[in-house]
């Protein structure tokens, strides 16, 4: 199993294409069956966005 890690997710939780674009690597990993960490999420929408989309891992959760 492979690991795909994404350091950046500023704005997922307010900014479509931003959200769009985060979409489309998740649903590329889960194909590949890989499990997915998001890294810097800092709002707690921003942490309900990557729980709904499915992310397997979160670190850096700061409110």
């Amino acid at each position: 199993m492979c690991t795909s890690l994404i350091w950046s997710i500023t704005g997922i939780d307010y900014n479509e294409v931003n959200s769009n674009i985060f979409l489309a690597f998740v649903t590329f990993a889960k194909k590949m069956n890989c499990e997915f960490i998001a890294e810097g999420i800092e709002t707690e929408a921003e942490l309900q966005r990557v729980i709904d989309l499915g992310i397997d891992y979160v670190k850096d959760f700061l409110l």
